[in-house]
């Protein structure tokens, strides 16, 4: 069972979806889409490709439902969410450094 601190990010996270789930209907009411949406490209805001979402994030700057998905984006783990990628970095260890 989740402790109270866990319970309040899901409930906040739940409610940036929501948030942007509504902004993301609302556009396409007006029949807009985001680049994030369209069918050639959509999968790289998650690929496993690092080169493929820095090309993604190139087209998030102007998007009306930036504010929503960056918000969003503070509790994704992994791909680009507002412009940002949010999947971690990995480092590599440099032997010739630790000698």
């Amino acid at each position: 069972m989740p402790t109270p601190s866990q319970t309040i990010p899901r409930a906040h996270a739940q409610e940036a979806h929501e948030r942007l789930t509504r902004a993301l209907v609302t556009l396409a009411t007006r029949g807009l889409r985001t680049h994030c949406s369209q069918p050639e490209i959509h999968s790289w805001w998650l690929s496993d490709s690092k080169e493929e979402r820095e090309v993604a994030a190139k087209p998030c700057r102007g998007c009306p439902v930036l504010p929503e998905c960056a918000e969003v984006g503070r509790y994704e783990r992994f791909g680009v969410f507002g412009g940002a990628d949010r999947t971690p970095r990995l480092y590599k260890i440099n032997s010739d450094q630790d000698q």
